[in-house]
């Protein structure tokens, strides 16, 4: 999502571990004009991959550290080759939004963690600027942001379509995303987006790919994609143009703007072996550990309402599902 950028130092080195709160992520003493800044952070999971071992806020959260980006949450998995896929439903119907008058972008995503030489993350799910429609739409539509370390962004291919602001979703559709790495070739990394209306029989609406040389948008291991899943919610301030003076990182202020929603259906696909849903690894779902090894959010004070991976079972013996359920709502200032 478009932001202001904020370099590594200015945020604090912390080694706090998992179930910690940071009561002000900005580093005021390093970077005196963030001295009117209070944003907080809580650290529900940082542990090591394949153990249960607890890894201080330094070793991997800070850099990722958005203390202008509003509210929101980041879950991410293990570092493996495990998966080819990972998917969630959004029930618009649902879903509340209020972006401010169009101060604020929500979005609602699945993403990666790689360590390509052309891009190391891609954002792919719902976006909505206007806030239109308290009851699903037309506000939402699909959307991806893919940033390459040279700082431009990388195009989709040819082959996508029915992505972008222009195509905006059917009000209360149930949406279906699937997001998905692969070796396309020796020769050609893939990754790709397919989004299905479960309101309308389940049909492929839109589709977003991106494509790069080998090594460009991941590492493989045995051929397979080596990445780590990742989801989020988050209300955006918009970067305005020209930038406001009083206020040049945008308008992450308390301006009411609020999102409610829910990730359902949260699922992991293996290789090999059937799927699983993508949880916290608690009790009878500790073999397969859910792969969350990092969760964190910002401004926890402007989200009264989060469930993290929590498992649902709609009848004795029937099949059991995961999912994340939000409530950011911005009514604490955070910038002054």
């Amino acid at each position: 999502m478009p932001f202001s950028f904020i370099p590594h130092e200015a945020i604090v080195s912390s080694n706090l571990t998992q179930g910690n709160t940071i009561d002000n992520v900005a580093n005021i003493s390093a970077f005196p004009q963030l001295k009117n800044t209070s944003v907080s952070t809580y650290i529900l999971r940082s542990q090591r991959d394949d153990t249960y071992d607890s890894l201080p806020f330094n070793s991997h959260i800070r850099p990722l550290i958005e203390p202008n980006a509003g509210a929101h949450y980041y879950v991410e998995g293990e570092y493996n080759s495990r998966y080819i896929k990972q998917s969630c439903v959004i029930d618009l119907a649902n879903t509340q939004v209020n972006t401010a008058n169009n101060m604020r972008r929500a979005y609602i995503c699945l993403s990666m963690v790689t360590e390509g030489t052309l891009v190391q993350m891609a954002d792919i799910g719902l976006g909505n600027y206007t806030g239109r429609g308290l009851t699903g739409g037309p506000g939402w539509f699909v959307m991806s942001w893919a940033p390459t370390l040279a700082g431009d962004t990388l195009a989709p291919t040819e082959e996508s379509f029915g992505f972008g602001d222009q195509n905006p979703i059917p009000p209360g559709s149930k949406i279906k995303i699937e997001y998905s790495l692969c070796a396309k070739n020796e020769e050609i990394d893939r990754v790709a987006g397919s989004f299905y209306n479960l309101t309308t029989g389940g049909n492929e609406f839109a589709r977003i790919v991106y494509e790069g040389p080998a090594g460009s948008l991941f590492k493989r291991e045995a051929d397979h994609a080596k990445w780590r899943c990742k989801r989020f919610m988050s209300l955006v301030p918009r970067v305005l143009n020209p930038p406001d003076p009083k206020n040049p990182i945008g308008a992450d202020i308390a301006d009411g703007s609020f999102l409610k929603a829910v990730m359902k259906e949260l699922t992991l696909y293996p290789h090999q072996g059937s799927p699983s849903p993508w949880g916290d690894g608690t009790g009878q779902m500790e073999l397969y550990r859910g792969d969350i090894c990092f969760a964190w959010i910002l401004q926890p004070n402007n989200i009264p309402r989060l469930k993290i991976a929590h498992y649902s079972q709609n009848k004795p013996n029937g099949p059991i599902t995961c999912y994340d359920e939000a409530h950011i709502f911005h009514q604490f200032e955070t910038h002054r």
